[in-house]
């Protein structure tokens, strides 16, 4: 994504006062989610925002889940009075306004023969926006309304292009068009994530709706098309305050197997500030470091996630905090047989022996663990029942290898 293009599309919204949202005839949740969260934004005392397009919502979505889509507030319209003036022409046409009757009058007068009431007539005339926004729209000239609107009325007001996708043309003023990213709320949130304005970052229902968006885009994180950036956004959205299992509530989605149990899975949450659900703003950063630096195995059905040494500095954490990263990475990624976190012990190496060796912790399917505990030294580690092996390693490599011999054993 154009990073002039982001900076234009803020531009536009900054500048204007009236949106109109363009959308697909059947849009997926990513794109109502991602419709709804833009909405709910930039609809303000002073700013109105509205549907040019029809939205069919999900059938297990309602009024709670799109408030704004399923009620959207109508654009203003020009009125026009229309004279017929075939039979009737008129010599002056003026206006006259009376302050104390907070009315205006407007006054015609005959040429040759009178008027009267038959002669007059009223429509709306164009919708008044001076932005457009369409999301999830390929080809604006495919839209099934298009007939609706004048000629010109794609062509004179300003437009916003929100897609992923190869298949988009590019016709807006601002493209914020990315087909390497998983999901339009993606999009979305990177539009309202600017690290030098956090005073315009969404609100945590705008960030769980934005979260719903994307798991239902990504089916939970584990389609293919998921990336890094996906997770970093799912741990930021986290961060401001996004709860995740509302989100898969909003999204129809299972909840995680701990949500079901009612097992807390955010040792960060239930210890934050109760008031805005905060973490401390290091401890945040390693939790997404964690989340980028995870891959998924699906032949295997391991979740792998990696802090180096590194990580624990930049952030300022120490590794008395892998338990709250664990917590957020099963929180937020894809739900796996078995999860396998693996850090690099930060430190002086001529100070401390153990430094630079990586640890490795497993959670999991308990048969698994159990056979593991049974050939190799561990410990019982957390409230999940991981166990935290003895050994330690030189390398990520050498430590993921052996991993998979021990996980092959247990089978």
């Amino acid at each position: 994504m154009n990073q002039e293009d982001l900076k234009k599309a803020t531009e536009l919204i900054d500048q204007s006062s009236s949106f109109g949202i363009l959308l697909p005839e059947q849009p997926d949740f990513d794109t109502l989610a991602a419709a709804e969260a833009l909405i709910s934004s930039i609809a303000t005392s002073q700013k109105v925002a509205g549907l040019l397009s029809p939205a069919v919502l999900p059938a297990h979505t309602d009024k709670i889940v799109f408030p704004k889509l399923a009620a959207p507030t109508p654009l203003l319209k020009e009125f026009i009075i229309s004279v017929d003036t075939s039979h009737a022409p008129i010599s002056q046409l003026r206006y006259e306004k009376a302050d104390d009757l907070n009315r205006i009058d407007i006054i015609l007068t005959p040429k040759l023969l009178p008027l009267d009431a038959a002669q007059v007539s009223f429509r709306e005339g164009t919708i008044k926006c001076d932005c457009l926004i369409a999301i999830g729209v390929p080809n604006i000239e495919h839209l099934s309304n298009m007939a609706d609107f004048p000629p010109d009325f794609f062509t004179e007001n300003k437009l916003i292009n929100i897609d992923i996708g190869d298949a988009n043309m590019r016709y807006g003023e601002a493209n914020i068009v990315d087909a390497s990213r998983a999901s339009r709320s993606e999009l979305v949130w990177q539009m309202f994530s600017n690290p030098s304005d956090p005073a315009n970052r969404p609100s945590a229902d705008i960030g769980t709706l934005l979260l719903a968006g994307i798991l239902s885009a990504t089916q939970k994180l584990t389609a293919p098309h998921t990336t890094a950036d996906t997770f970093a956004a799912v741990s930021e959205l986290i961060r401001i305050g996004a709860r995740h299992a509302d989100a898969q509530k909003l999204a129809g989605l299972p909840a995680s197997p701990e949500l079901q149990r009612g097992e807390p899975v955010d040792r960060a949450y239930q210890q934050g500030d109760k008031q805005n659900q905060s973490t401390p703003l290091g401890l945040a950063q390693l939790c997404a470091r964690a989340s980028v630096r995870s891959k998924y195995d699906e032949e295997n059905d391991i979740l792998w996630s990696f802090l180096t040494s590194e990580d624990f500095t930049k952030t300022n954490r120490t590794p008395d905090d892998i338990p709250t990263v664990l917590d957020s990475i099963r929180l937020t990624l894809p739900q796996s047989r078995i999860t396998a976190l693996l850090w690099q012990e930060p430190g002086n190496a001529q100070e401390n022996h153990s430094a630079d060796l990586i640890r490795i912790l497993l959670v999991g399917d308990r048969r698994i663990l159990d056979a593991i505990g049974s050939k190799e030294e561990t410990t019982l580690y957390g409230q999940h029942g991981g166990i935290l092996l003895t050994a330690s390693f030189p390398s990520f490599r050498e430590a993921e290898d052996h991993v998979h011999a021990l996980i092959r054993t247990a089978l």
